[in-house]
């Protein structure tokens, strides 16, 4: 059932800004409501063609039933519309080649893990969803790791990409290369991780190259500070607890999550 609660300033703020963008980051601190904004945003894609896009919700394994919930809660949307791709390789397999073969307009979630499923992974581009969401998008920044490569593969294919994360930066501002490679197809920041670090950083210890104590530390370059920033600014929306004054009051509630094999 449709809950028609109010939606607070920056929500509406950045659900006016995804009208005139393509793709959009929503780079949102825990607990100021990114999903649910992203839901708002879905709804209004779907208006404008009067039915579902094929949608692609990857996340992780633990919040995959509550973005199910989330989007009931939220939306008109009828549960047959939402499928969850869980299990072994071969039950998202079948799960998906139903949705494929019977009524191909549905919400798809499904964990990071299935990226480095070869098989589903071909059949999701078979599928060819039209919007991909990646929710706490700094699991992708590791621009080496296959997970990131073949979600590459799915973003360069679709018509509108978002990526969800209160912490874009974790160790690096190198951080941000992968996850906007993701989001816009490589326009901000190219599609060449070494072309991006050598054009914003510089290596604090290039002067020992050719000894034994050379380690390199790559650091942005304080000139390309605020280039990231106002390309970073452009393409996606920061929003803190501390510059929201419309929020409720914290509220504590417990939440059950299903725990995946490793974590049994």
């Amino acid at each position: 059932m449709e809950i028609n609660r109010p939606l607070w300033a920056h929500q509406k703020s950045a659900i006016i800004k995804a009208e005139s963008m393509r793709d959009l980051g929503l780079f949102f601190e825990q607990g100021v409501g990114k999903s649910r904004t992203m839901i708002e945003i879905l709804r209004r894609k779907y208006a404008k063609v009067m039915r579902i896009e094929k949608t692609l919700i990857l996340c992780p394994l633990i919040v995959c039933e509550n973005w199910r919930k989330e989007i009931l809660m939220y939306s008109k949307i009828k549960p047959e519309d939402i499928v969850i791709l869980k299990g072994s390789a071969a039950q998202r397999e079948k799960k998906l080649a139903d949705v494929a073969m019977n009524s191909p307009n549905k919400i798809v979630i499904t964990n990071y893990e299935s990226m480095q499923m070869r098989s589903l992974l071909s059949m999701l581009h078979h599928w060819h969803p039209s919007i991909l969401i990646c929710d706490e998008s700094q699991r992708c920044k590791n621009h080496e790791s296959v997970r990131a490569k073949a979600i590459v593969t799915l973003a360069d294919m679709t018509n509108h990409n978002y990526i969800l994360t209160g912490t874009p930066i974790l160790q690096s501002p190198m951080d941000v290369f992968m996850q906007f490679r993701i989001l816009d197809r490589g326009q901000s920041f190219g599609k060449n991780f070494w072309s991006f670090r050598g054009m914003y950083f510089e290596d604090k210890n290039a002067h020992r190259k050719g000894t034994q104590a050379y380690i390199p530390d790559w650091r942005l370059a304080e000139h390309n500070e605020e280039i990231l920033k106002e390309k970073i600014s452009k393409a996606a929306l920061r929003v803190l607890k501390k510059d929201c004054l419309d929020l409720p009051p914290f509220i504590r509630q417990e939440m059950f999550v299903e725990l995946s094999p490793a974590q049994a």
